[in-house]
């Protein structure tokens, strides 16, 4: 038994221990992707409400590890900018689809 709780040891911990490193991973892409909209907008600012609201979030639960990119404030400017003129003004899914891959090889190589 013993043994046995020596390997359910060391797995848990290593287990948080990459974890730990995929938090922190995802939190620097969170700073990078919200920096990132924010300077590449297209669309011309007339209040910079929009380009404000551009923001990256990361949320952590047990088995769940996300970023969120998003923008918004009243009134919802950036759904309308995101959602019309067939996609000629946006900048957050266009923005997910250049950092994805780099975010899926980081965390490839950390479970690894």
């Amino acid at each position: 038994m013993a043994g046995q709780e020596a390997v359910v040891a060391a797995f848990l911990s290593e287990h948080n221990r990459r974890m730990a490193a995929s938090q922190a991973l995802l939190k620097s892409y969170a700073a990078e992707i919200g920096n990132h909209m924010r300077s590449n907008a297209s669309w011309e600012d007339r209040t910079s409400n929009a380009r404000d609201s551009l923001e990256a979030l990361t949320e952590f639960t047990d088995d769940v590890l996300e970023i969120i990119a998003k923008g918004g404030g009243p009134p919802d400017y950036v759904q309308y900018l995101e959602l019309s003129h067939a996609g000629k003004y946006a900048i957050v899914r266009p923005t997910m689809e250049v950092y994805s891959g780099r975010i899926y090889q980081d965390l490839v190589r950390i479970w690894s």
